[in-house]
């Protein structure tokens, strides 16, 4: 029996290391869950820039680049550039991106603004941009879009 169990023994581990085999990716989402907010934003820098920027003076940048310690993800509500340039022009206190980048205060509470300390997947607004009236007693808003609100004001 000795003589039958241990050729077994040695041979087994050799068999078990020889049946695996590493599983190989398909190119679709599962390539992008090594890439960060700030990666995406990089790679997308062209329709990103401004509010590139903006992060970066506002020192959330960081942030971005790594991963929450808490486990549970970041989210970005992320304006391209044409969100940006709208907002700037609807805005009486900037008359541009380097004057809205050069009052700090502002700049660091609008960056925080677009952050959610949670993994908040597109699944979660089933219904998409959706029309919305906040009322708050000093004045009503109307507006579309489910993260879309007012942004906060200027010190």
């Amino acid at each position: 029996m000795k003589k039958i169990l241990y050729p077994i023994i040695l041979v087994l581990p050799v068999i078990v290391q020889l049946s695996c085999t590493k599983q190989e990716i398909e190119a679709n989402f599962e390539d992008q869950e090594k890439m960060s907010i700030y990666d995406y934003i990089i790679a997308n820098e062209e329709k990103y820039s401004s509010f590139l920027k903006i992060l970066n003076r506002g020192g959330i940048d960081k942030t971005l680049e790594a991963y929450n310690p808490n486990g549970i993800g970041y989210t970005l509500f992320l304006p391209d550039n044409n969100a940006v340039d709208n907002f700037i022009e609807e805005n009486d206190a900037f008359s541009s991106l380097d004057d809205l980048l050069n009052d700090s205060v502002y700049v660091r509470s609008l960056s925080r603004y677009h952050v959610v300390n949670a993994a908040i997947d597109a699944n979660d607004f089933p219904f998409g941009a959706r029309s919305f009236t906040l009322t708050t007693s000093a004045q009503s808003q109307t507006g579309s879009g489910c993260a879309q609100s007012s942004a906060p004001t200027p010190a």
